[in-house]
């Protein structure tokens, strides 16, 4: 992901954090961070819900959703957006700590394949 439109993203998230009074007031942050923490856990629920009701279309041979399926991936993104932005993390951050995650994780696959 080009860091430019990450820095978008994050831009806009802040905006909508502003109009929604989030990330204010520093006395507030664990709250918030609570708060968004068991938002993306419901966007997870909701997400599961969709593959669980998702199974069941396709057995009937249905077409998916895919359109509310991304609905509820950008949703989690959102708030995993707003979780880095009450941390203090910002794009490079995002990026870099990616990188690394992926390069442990990569070793990891690769030494259990050994």
């Amino acid at each position: 992901m080009n860091l430019l439109y990450l820095r978008s993203m994050i831009r806009i998230q802040k905006e909508f954090m502003d109009l929604i009074n989030v990330g204010k007031d520093p006395d507030l942050k664990s709250q918030e961070i609570e708060n968004c923490v068991l938002g993306l856990t419901e966007e997870l629920g909701e997400l599961a819900r969709i593959l669980n009701d998702q199974r069941k279309i396709w057995r009937q041979g249905e077409s998916v959703r895919q359109h509310v399926f991304k609905e509820e991936l950008v949703d989690i993104l959102a708030y995993l957006l707003e979780l880095f932005i009450l941390i203090d993390f910002d794009e490079l951050q995002i990026h870099s700590s990616y990188l690394t995650k992926m390069k442990i994780n990569k070793n990891r696959v690769e030494e259990n394949n050994d």
